[in-house]
């Protein structure tokens, strides 16, 4: 069976029922001198740690299910210029009229002395026109943000946001400004340089020879996400040679290819080594690739489309590999790298894989060390003609029959996260294959001694029913998460409150996912 849940301290019992008070408070509607008088009480009342372990609580989005409304509303009931984390990015994307009643409480509210701080939002083109204003009111709060180390502007930042932060936070570790439409290449000398430079009448020979003083957060900065913004290859190259401890620049962008720019950033008379540790790219050229273990030596993940797959070969050792499959077939280029090199690697993401499916048989055996995986999955060969993965213990994968699943589990004998989609072939669209998953399919599973070590399960869609529920809770007695019961075709309503009753009443500590949404967020029964 499930762990049961450990009995509280009573200062977290405590704490629980002040959040669950204060929870009631932000869905009555109150005007502003009702909201003022909780805000002295709170203060007065509640140490600076309760009201940030609360208000920690109440942004993670696992934990509390309310609306952006009345996450504000704590958020203005809880804050003050003690609160050191803001981080909104758990929650996903907020509009823009949340951004503004957002902003409202960061200012009356005095929130000033975080050191992290993450905003996530979705613009449609039809609000753009009013974010500009919106925004003035951030930039004064951002100049008294002094201490921010951690920052997160998803799709609303511009040009004088980072200029702020390159002026006024000077222990600025981490910025990420992916997807903000206002962002151009005069970004990058604005948050890291001190004078003004016009990058567009400036050529490659002019941005070498360039000697400017840079910022107080350019020497501290570790990573920068300029993806899916405007920022090009210029802007980048001011990145690449004024932030000398950089590690990322972020995801792949249409503007540049980072694995070109660590070599033109090279001056003429000395070799320049740069500290990244991540290189995200959409292609990775071979004359790009031999310069890269003298460049970048710290090297240790690589993100890049298949179709460079021949490039890895001149890199060195790497851990992490994310390939972009781009729904083609790159077997036997995967297959080459992985038996040079695969035994280095921990970490395997196969992204736009459903059309071409990896082996099973010839995988496991040479990528024996592996810890994380995410792949679609095809399985011919007998089940006793290749090895185990000792070492993986999270896997989202894609498979299209019962045996697939069954020696994969079986094979992966200390799998603690598991995410299972069932997606046919193109020609089978239609096909009800997923039903080979079911109670039957589990309870053999088990039976071999699969899934033994099991934390968290999560299959798209099925036919597991109640018979196979139990058989998991009897037999995963580590198992801390089940899900997404409501495309689980055997598994009804009736069954899924029965089980809620159930957790409750045994007290254990299991969380039962209802659905998931596309954007990776879930729903908790």
């Amino acid at each position: 069976m499930p762990q049961l849940i450990k009995i509280k301290s009573l200062y977290e019992i405590s704490l629980n029922w002040v959040e669950k008070h204060l929870f009631i408070l932000a869905t009555t509607h109150n005007g502003p001198p009702e909201r003022m008088k909780r805000r002295k009480f709170i203060a007065e009342n509640l140490s600076y740690h309760c009201c940030q372990l609360i208000l920690n609580h109440i942004l993670d989005k696992s934990k509390q299910k309310c609306m952006w409304t009345h996450k504000i509303t704590l958020l203005e009931m809880l804050g003050d210029d003690n609160t050191k984390v803001v981080d909104l990015t758990k929650l996903g994307r907020m509009y823009i009229d949340d951004l503004f009643q957002l902003y409202r409480v960061l200012f009356i509210s005095k929130i000033t002395n975080v050191y992290r701080l993450g905003i996530n939002c979705y613009i449609p083109e039809d609000d753009r026109q009013y974010l500009g204003e919106i925004n003035i009111k951030m930039y004064t709060m951002l100049r008294y943000m002094r201490n921010l180390r951690w920052v997160t502007l998803n799709s609303i930042a511009n040009l004088a946001m980072v200029r702020t932060l390159g002026a006024y936070a000077q222990h600025l570790e981490y910025l990420d400004v992916s997807r903000s439409y206002k962002i151009f290449d005069d970004a990058a000398p604005a948050l890291l340089l001190i004078e003004n430079i016009d990058l567009e009448h400036l050529c490659e020979s002019d941005l070498k020879r360039l000697q400017v003083r840079t910022t107080p957060c350019a020497n501290k900065l570790k990573f920068i996400n300029f993806s899916k913004t405007l920022l090009g290859a210029k802007g980048a190259f001011i990145c690449l040679k004024y932030a000398p401890n950089l590690k990322s620049l972020g995801g792949p962008s249409n503007g540049f290819s980072t694995s070109e720019l660590v070599s033109l950033v090279q001056p003429s008379d000395k070799l320049l080594k740069l500290n990244l540790v991540s290189l995200m790219d959409g292609r990775l050229l071979e004359k790009d690739a031999e310069n890269i273990p003298i460049i970048c030596p710290a090297l240790e993940e690589v993100s890049i489309s298949a179709a460079y797959i021949p490039s890895l070969h001149l890199l060195q050792p790497i851990s992490k590999l994310t390939l972009d499959m781009d729904y083609k077939a790159w077997g036997d280029d995967i297959w080459n790298y992985t038996r040079a090199k695969g035994e280095l690697l921990k970490e395997l993401i196969f992204k736009n894989n459903i059309n071409g499916p990896i082996e099973l048989g010839w995988f496991v055996d040479v990528t024996p060390n592996l810890e994380v995986l995410t792949v679609c999955l095809e399985c011919h060969y007998p089940s006793d003609c290749f090895g185990n993965w000792d070492h993986l213990k999270t896997a989202d994968i894609v498979v299209r029959t019962s045996k697939c699943l069954m020696d994969f589990t079986l094979h992966s004998p200390v799998l603690e996260n598991l995410n299972i989609w069932f997606e046919p072939s193109i020609r089978d669209i239609n096909s009800y294959e997923y039903k080979c998953i079911n109670d039957d399919l589990l309870m053999i599973i088990m039976i071999e001694g699969g899934l033994s070590k099991l934390k968290k399960l999560i299959i798209n869609k099925c036919s597991v029913g109640p018979a196979g529920v139990d058989c998991l809770l009897i037999h995963c007695t580590d198992l801390c998460c089940l899900g997404c019961l409501r495309e689980w075709e055997n598994f009804t309503e009736e069954d899924i409150d029965e089980l809620k009753t159930r957790v409750i009443k045994s007290n254990w500590e299991l969380d039962l996912i209802y659905i998931q949404y596309t954007d990776g967020s879930y729903v908790y029964v």
